[in-house]
């Protein structure tokens, strides 16, 4: 499967694309402006213009002739004009940069939050391997006959280390809701479905017999998700060659 892209890369698309058409909405709109008060100044000084021209030149200053339209509309509209049209552009493109750098300082903040995402989870569940895998070995020697180990001491570690299981269970999903704007969707699916399989699971002992009910099906649901994560690239901060959502059967006590 190719590779996912990074979950709020649409939201940081969407930032830049709103910046690229703001910038270029502000030059059009100076651009525009510019263009538009030339015109009308030309238009509108034209026949002061050609009076000035029959006494006095264009650009001549003196004490009986006074600035011509012309060289006003030079000095005055299109000089000025053309400062104050830098001086937006200027700001303009200061916004944009100071606009830009907050994106770009966010998507930094958010890959840095994956990377650490997906290393929290990694060793969650390889903690909930570990502890349903010694629940399930205790599970086996308390069914042995006359075993050495009497079965109240491993009864006590069989509830100590389901106890333990549950705990790094409810870790696993706080983890997961406080990574839920940075994680993809797929991986989000399989680990919620994942531990509501596993919050299902349950030891119970019936006539000195210790029954771990579906703790094969939860090793392997665990297993599948470790190959998964193990997937994930720090260098381009998503999953590779992830499978398939599996099916995720949800197993209710009916008891």
């Amino acid at each position: 499967m190719n590779s996912l892209p990074i979950r709020n890369s649409h939201y940081s698309s969407e930032i830049k694309a709103l910046q690229e058409k703001f910038s270029k909405f502000t030059k059009i709109f100076l651009l525009t402006s510019i263009a538009i008060l030339i015109i009308s100044t030309l238009v509108f000084n034209e026949v002061y213009a050609q009076s000035d021209f029959e006494n006095c030149g264009i650009f001549e200053i003196s004490d009986v002739c006074d600035a011509s339209t012309i060289f006003a509309l030079v000095v005055g509209d299109i000089f000025i004009g053309g400062i104050l049209g830098l001086l937006f552009a200027y700001f303009s493109d200061r916004n944009y940069r100071a606009i830009k750098d907050m994106v770009e300082r966010d998507f930094l903040l958010s890959n840095r939050r994956k990377d650490f995402a997906v290393r929290n989870l990694k060793s969650s569940i390889h903690i909930l391997i570990f502890t349903i895998g010694i629940t399930k070995k205790l599970t086996t020697l308390y069914n042995i006959p006359n075993y050495v180990t009497p079965k109240e001491v491993l009864r006590e570690k069989i509830n100590y280390h389901y106890s333990r299981f549950i705990i790094f269970l409810d870790s696993t999903r706080n983890g997961l809701f406080y990574s839920a704007d940075v994680l993809e969707p797929e991986i989000m699916y399989k680990i919620e479905h994942a531990c509501i399989f596993l919050n299902q699971l349950h030891v119970t002992f019936e006539d000195n017999v210790a029954i771990f009910q579906q703790s094969e099906t939860g090793l392997k649901k665990l297993r599948h998700l470790s190959r998964d994560l193990s997937t994930y690239r720090n260098s381009t901060h998503t999953f590779s060659d992830l499978d398939e959502l599996e099916s995720f059967d949800i197993i209710y006590d009916n008891a």
